[in-house]
């Protein structure tokens, strides 16, 4: 007898006995509301990867052209050659291959070999690459008008010649975009940039210390950019006219005239005090150059004098006297004739 065959039989049997039962339908049915969902769901990944397939087809193409544009623009040695769509665990993505001296140089670590990214590119050549990516991406949105675009700190490990490609571009897309933020700690930088836009189209703020917080100011060009003398040589100035604390203002004077002796006689006087300075000019013999301020000493002096009893700039000494702006006027103006060149009797 065949034994095996009328067992397969039997359980057979026995199968179409337990497909009657309720809890067997119930779990025929549920399987089979699965694998509907199932096929369902497949479909719609076939789709959605077919329809991923036909507009990643265009990417490589456009995208390693404008790429290597932007890398030519900031004089880079290396290229993107050649840019793979894959699905890495079930994942779409891009895998780079770039060329540098006519060496490919795999971007996705996989490759065997002495020259990978990590090695190859320094931190300056990373930051053009991914600064390239992100100006093509940005060229190749059709809402850029729309789009607001922050740039923070974009010059970090870049040399001359990136710099001013990237200031090149930085002034493009704030043309084309809704908005541009910069962010950055270069004053001139941001002088540059403005330089290629109109400045009245630019907003410029900065973030001013005030006691134990900062708070954001509108400002200029001209005040960013400003030098240390300009700055002390205008808040006198805007005090003259009413504008300032006396406190404040009275630190400017000293700073103000020692900057102003070093760049009139940078051979002789170096980082010292004004107090120091007196000095050397008082000593000066007649074959030096500071001999001929002898006859401003005093001026000097009494400046001198004044601006330490009132407040020493480094905050050394206490103030002893209450400042009156009107002495105060008088010694400012006495600081800004010697700046000048005028003699202690002209009037300004």
């Amino acid at each position: 007898p065949d034994l095996p065959g009328a067992q397969a039989k039997v359980d057979r049997i026995l199968c179409r006995i337990a497909r009657g039962t309720e809890g067997a339908k119930d779990a025929v049915a549920e399987w089979q509301k699965r694998r509907s969902a199932k096929k369902s769901h497949e479909e719609e990944k076939a789709e959605a990867r077919e329809a991923l397939d036909k507009y990643s087809a265009d990417i490589p193409v456009w995208l390693t052209k404008s790429v290597n544009e932007h890398l030519k623009g900031c004089g880079t040695h290396f290229k993107l050659a050649s840019i793979k769509h894959v699905y890495a665990g079930a994942t779409p993505r891009f895998e780079y291959v770039i060329e540098m001296r006519g060496r490919p140089v795999d971007l996705t670590g996989k490759a065997a070999d002495d020259i990978t990214f990590g090695t190859a590119l320094s931190q300056g050549d990373k930051s053009a690459l991914a600064f390239a990516f992100f100006l093509a991406r940005l060229e190749n949105d059709p809402a850029l008008s729309e789009q607001t675009i922050v740039f923070d700190d974009p010059w970090s490990s870049r040399d001359s010649c990136r710099r001013r490609y990237t200031r090149r571009k930085i002034a493009e897309l704030a043309e084309k975009a809704a908005q541009l933020v910069l962010l950055t700690h270069e004053e001139a930088t941001v002088a540059d940039v403005a330089d290629l836009l109109k400045e009245s189209e630019c907003c410029l703020l900065q973030f001013k210390e005030k006691a134990d917080f900062s708070e954001i100011q509108k400002t200029s060009v001209k005040e960013l950019t400003a030098s240390e003398y300009l700055k002390c040589f205008d808040r006198m100035q805007h005090f003259l006219f009413g504008d300032g604390v006396p406190e404040s203002v009275v630190k400017d004077v000293r700073p103000y005239l020692e900057m102003n002796l070093r760049y009139r006689f940078p051979e002789h006087l170096g980082p010292e005090s004004l107090g120091k300075m007196i000095g050397q000019i008082r000593s000066a013999g007649s074959a030096s150059s500071l001999h001929r301020l002898q006859n401003q000493l005093k001026v000097l002096e009494e400046i001198n004098d004044y601006c330490t009893d009132h407040s020493h700039g480094d905050g050394a000494l206490e103030n002893v006297e209450k400042i009156l702006a009107s002495d105060l006027k008088q010694i400012i103006n006495s600081a800004l004739e010697f700046g000048r060149g005028l003699p202690p009797s002209a009037t300004p």
